[in-house]
């Protein structure tokens, strides 16, 4: 049981492998763990297509209570189709794909490692590339 003021027990298996002749301080630690946890976890790919999806509608539909009360005020007998003006919606037009791969397609000499087939929202090519 070690003490606050014990020395610290090195890794005897881990040193045989020569992670000990590696440097890393604390910062460059935290950057990797942290740059790691930002490209794997799923939480922020959830964020950016939610974003996406909310930006590039301009309608979006209504649910429940506030359903609920245009059906019995009349203002939606049959209930379907209930929308309202998106107040998140940000026009952006739409690229064919040559402009589209003109303007932010990704090539590494031969490959094409961003392209598009398909023509899409200029906001969806910019975002991602960056």
């Amino acid at each position: 049981m070690a003490l606050f003021g014990d020395p610290i027990e090195t890794n005897e298996r881990l040193n045989s492998l020569g992670v000990d002749q590696f440097y890393s301080s604390t910062s460059d630690v935290l950057s990797a763990v942290g740059t790691d946890t930002w490209e794997s976890n799923v939480t922020p790919l959830i964020v950016r297509a939610h974003n996406r999806f909310f930006q590039n509608t301009p309608d979006i539909p209504i649910a429940g209570e506030a359903a609920q009360a245009m059906i019995d005020t009349g203002n939606a007998p049959n209930g379907q189709g209930l929308t309202m003006p998106n107040p998140s919606y940000v026009p952006s037009p739409m690229l064919s794909a040559e402009d589209a791969n003109r303007q932010y397609g990704i090539r590494s000499g031969d490959k094409s490692i961003l392209s598009w087939s398909e023509p899409v929202r200029e906001n969806e090519a910019r975002e991602l590339i960056s």
